[in-house]
């Protein structure tokens, strides 16, 4: 081959490595581990942000049973000749509460290989604070 063959031979494979025709497999590895790991980073970014955010959640529905519980002591306080209905009011709070924390306990034992049984079993019927319970048409939102 003459000088000019091989510069030509040269330049072209350095064009192929440019253009990614022509790349090292440790090249390529590299490249892909870089991808996994970044991938990798945006997941836990997602997970932590996700967990955060449940852990506000559940900060705020303290505060928000923490008022209720308040309320309640104060209602007794304030209207005495009103206990039975007070109670009967506050027995429907709790229990939403309640079927709120069965279906998230239901939900985390979803993670612990329970079946799919166990999870249809809690669920609730939606019930609004508002509407009587011997109401006998149905409520329309």
């Amino acid at each position: 081959m003459t000088r000019l063959e091989i510069e030509l031979a040269e330049e072209k494979r350095k064009s192929k490595l440019k253009d990614g025709a022509v790349t090292s497999p440790q090249r390529h590895n590299k490249a892909a581990f870089n991808v996994l790991k970044e991938e990798l980073r945006r997941e836990q970014e997602a997970v932590q942000k996700a967990h955060l955010q449940l852990q506000r959640k559940e900060e705020s529905q303290q505060r928000f049973w923490a008022v209720v519980k308040s309320c309640e002591a104060k209602a007794y306080e304030v209207l005495p000749d009103h206990k039975a209905t007070l109670q009967s009011v506050f027995a429907l709070i709790h229990q939403k509460k309640d079927r709120k924390k069965k279906v998230s306990s239901s939900f985390e034992g979803s993670h612990n290989n329970t079946t799919a049984n166990d999870e249809t079993s809690t669920t609730t019927e939606p019930h609004t604070f508002g509407e009587a319970s011997t109401r006998s048409e149905p409520h329309n939102n």
